[in-house]
């Protein structure tokens, strides 16, 4: 990543490289991104220069300078300068840089009372006046709140994040470069910064433990809150008298002016016991001061914070193995710990990345335990439902027949006369008339004489038809509710009525438990009956069977038993059937050729031995031989390989190789004596380069650099000039695109003519350009005995290399005419 510093007119300076090769190198870096405690984001590392660069470090080194750079989310970045210490000895300079600047970081602000709501933009451009600042992205537009701050001294940025605290938004700095010009500062208003991208964070992949910590040192269950002291007042506000009901029925507002919460005390009263199982009085009560001058302003604070600590303090400590990459500072992951049973959604907090290390190290905080989302009473009356005695799970079964004693028994009501419902312990019904011995009620009667019409009688009263209901569910609140599906459900809700219709609301039903814990397993029933002729027979041989009945199934095999198809009869012939791969589970699988098979969390493992290399000949004392085994397994490819001298039993040499996703390319190698060699090669995305280790180097190669590397030596430019003042030469390739710079080659000129003797050269820096553009560079010049002793002068920028002329002198006049550019190269 390049680092663009400049004063503070936007004047470059110098361009330093964190994770990169460069004229100045940055390292030991932290770029650090907070939210919501913070708007502010600092960069913090260490320049390391030579002692000819001393000067230029010292210049761009200066506090008040500006940093600009664009972030691993595309994101421009613009900080200043606040602390530095220059090491001329130790060719360091320690640099601390902050986003917020001096114009809010510097300028404090006094106290101040609202004359009436504001909105979060208004607060914020009062505060922020005169810094450069103006509101960009706003979420919060229609708020709007009466705040008062006492401080007599506090600075601009913390009064700005205090706004935003008591809005409950989160604020982002955003940049418009161009160039390296700041257009444009915006304060950006959020309600939340981050998304929830759905990435799931594993132990044992991203994560090595999990660590759960719980505490109530700041539990209550009420809150009696102070407010500030309105203008035109003399002391402070509290709810004393204000009008308030929570629609969801849990929070109270008493009128002493103290919040409580219903349900927490039931958890937390010191009055809680057996004989007390849901107490009602007895809060755990807390005095706390806040800042709003509003009654209303005032409630919402400290609802809030009852809804904050009216439940023990679960935190958690992530030991983190890798982030991915997409994950930015604000964003909700997914933790999972499958040993504890633990899900949780985390957000990032705070964000370090190193550009020079390639590491970023996160912080998550805002822990919730993943679970259904249920109603704080609901939850509290399935908590109570625990606690009802263990019992049997029953299910309904009904069954119909012709008569009293089961005959003709069916689950079908078709032409039956009676129908019986008892209760069994699976949900399957049993089919057997002795089940329902007792239960049977005859529901239809006997079908009467055709009789004659008779005479119209008198108007009956009205009649009306009742109809019994029933319905499942999973709590005595309905959880889980379904009038048609009784599966694993523990509840069984009933009721009569005159409509025909199952009434969708659970109130309507009365419930009762009919599952339990599950009970200890039967004792083994009866044999069954023998079963129908006609059920499909599989056999296996290499013939196929006499008299197959259709659906049959026949494996056919060879003569040595190896099963060579797979067939079913359909009544007339034999037709031969595939097997999904997806069905075939077994410890070992011997097979030749796989074709469109999908594999899923498989080892492969492929071993060789005494395979011979392909030099020398065979006798011959440099003909080796190799043993080893090629694996991939757990997402990684690893090679181990043993080396044997032509004798086939002394070992000669030892390689492994590894290749991981997320690690690159490793070999280690192990002669005779056991002395190591490692070697690495891995793909930075974050750099955009591939970093390699030997024993004795390590260095980063990207593709910018690649080019260069392969640029050097490439002509760039060839003619014959003088380089008067009129003279400009463009070489194809920039100077700073080049590995070191460009190599001038000047010769001989002598009767009009170029000649290709007395050559002299000129070597330009590659950082001239972005250091000294357009400065002049004396060049000295001389053929080899000496008779002739000149010089050039050049103006040279990152593109161009211009002559010199003045007057009657400059490098086409006098001994300096006798010599003419001829070539520029890349070097």
């Amino acid at each position: 990543m390049d680092v663009y510093i400049t004063d503070r007119k936007y004047n470059l300076l110098a361009i330093a490289t964190a994770g990169g090769d460069g004229p100045l190198v940055i390292g030991a870096d932290t770029d650090t991104e907070m939210v919501p405690q913070s708007v502010g984001r600092a960069y913090e590392g260490t320049i390391y220069f030579s002692t000819d660069q001393l000067a230029l470090v010292t210049a761009a080194g200066k506090v008040g300078n500006y940093l600009m750079y664009q972030d691993t989310r595309g994101r421009y970045v613009f900080m200043t300068l606040m602390e530095v210490r220059l090491d001329s000895l130790t060719g360091t300079l320690e640099f601390t840089a902050e986003n917020g600047g001096i114009d809010l970081i510097n300028e404090t602000v006094g106290s101040y009372t609202a004359a009436k709501a504001m909105s979060i933009a208004e607060y914020i451009d009062l505060f922020a006046a005169d810094s450069g600042f103006e509101i960009g992205v706003n979420e919060l537009e229609g708020q709007a709140r009466t705040l008062k701050w006492e401080s007599e001294e506090e600075t601009a940025l913390a009064r700005v994040e205090s706004v935003a605290t008591q809005f409950d938004a989160e604020l982002d700095f955003r940049f418009e470069i161009t160039g390296t010009q700041v257009v444009k500062r915006y304060i950006d208003i959020y309600h939340h910064i981050g998304a929830d991208k759905g990435q799931r964070m594993e132990v044992n992949t991203h994560i090595n433990k999990i660590v759960t910590i719980s505490n109530i040192y700041d539990l209550c269950t009420s809150i009696s809150p102070t407010g500030g002291t309105p203008e035109g007042k003399d002391t402070p506000i509290n709810l004393k008298g204000y009008k308030w009901t929570d629609p969801d029925g849990r929070f109270v507002l008493g009128a002493d002016g103290v919040l409580r919460d219903t349900v927490a005390v039931q958890l937390w009263s010191r009055a809680l016991s057996n004989d007390n199982p849901n107490p009602n009085n007895h809060h755990i009560q807390r005095s706390k001061p806040y800042e709003a001058v509003t009654q209303a302003t005032l409630l919402q604070s400290a609802l809030a914070d009852l809804k904050q600590y009216n439940h023990a303090a679960v935190n958690y400590e992530v030991d983190l193995v890798d982030l991915p990459d997409s994950v930015m500072v604000g964003d909700t992951v997914h933790l999972v710990d499958e040993e504890q049973g633990l899900n949780l959604s985390a957000r990032l907090l705070q964000l370090e990345t190193s550009y020079s290390e390639g590491t970023r190290t996160a912080t998550f905080g805002d822990y919730l335990i993943e679970a259904s989302q249920i109603d704080p009473a609901l939850q509290d009356l399935a908590d109570q439902i625990k606690r009802i005695p263990k019992t049997v799970q029953y299910y309904p079964w009904v069954r119909y027949a012709d008569d009293d004693q089961g005959t003709g028994l069916s689950a079908l009501p078709a032409g039956k006369a009676y129908m019986a419902i008892v209760y069994g312990n699976t949900s399957v019904p049993s089919d057997e008339p002795a089940d329902y011995a007792g239960k049977w009620a005859k529901v239809v009667g006997p079908a009467g004489k055709d009789g004659n019409d008779g005479k119209p009688g008198e108007a009956g009263k009205d009649g009306r038809t009742p109809y019994f209901h029933k319905a499942y569910a999973n709590s005595m609140a309905g959880l889980d509710f379904s009038t048609t599906d009784a599966t694993g459900k523990a509840y069984l809700g009933t009721y009569s009525d005159f409509a025909q219709a199952d009434s969708t609301d659970p109130t309507s039903y009365k419930w009762q438990l009919v599952k339990g814990e599950k009970g200890d397993p039967g004792k083994d029933g009866k044999d069954g009956k023998d079963g129908a002729e006609n059920v499909p027979v599989m056999t296996i041989g290499p013939a196929y069977p006499a008299s197959p009945k259709s659906g049959d199934i026949h494996w056919l095999t060879d003569a040595k038993g190896v099963v060579t198809g797979y067939y079913l009869y359909d009544g007339t012939t034999w037709v031969p059937k595939s097997v999904d791969a997806s069905t075939i589970a077994a410890e070992t699988f011997v097979g030749k050729t796989f074709q469109g098979m999908h594999f899923i969390g498989s080892d492969f493992t492929n071993s060789y031995e005494l395979v011979p290399e392909d030099v020398g000949a065979e006798g011959d004392p440099t003909y080796i031989y190799h043993s080893g085994t090629l694996a991939m397994k757990d997402g990684k490819l690893e090679a181990h390989d043993s080396i044997y001298k032509a004798d086939k039993t002394t070992l000669a040499n030892q390689i492994t190789m590894a290749y991981d996703p997320t690690q690159g390319l490793m070999m280690q190698t192990f002669d005779a004596t056991g002395k190591k060699e490692q070697y690495y090669m891995a793909m930075s995305p974050a750099a955009g380069s591939m970093i390699m280790r030997t024993p004795d180097h390590i260095g980063q190669l990207d593709a910018g650099y690649l080019e260069q590397l392969n640029g050097a030596g490439k002509l760039l430019w060839s003619g014959g000039y003088y380089m008067t003042g009129t003279q400009i030469v463009t070489p194809s390739v920039p100077l700073n695109k080049c590995l070191n710079g460009w190599v001038i080659l000047w010769s001989y000129y002598n009767n009009g003519a170029s000649s290709d003797s007395d050559w002299n050269t000129t070597i330009i820096n590659k950082n001239w350009g972005a250091v000294h553009s357009g400065k002049g560079i004396v060049t000295p010049m001389s053929t080899a005995t000496g008779s002739v002793r000149t010089q050039k002068y050049l103006f040279v920028t990152n593109t161009t290399l211009k002559g010199y002329t003045s007057g009657s002198d400059g490098n086409g006049s006098g001994d300096a005419a006798k010599f003419v550019m001829r070539e520029v190269y890349a070097f």
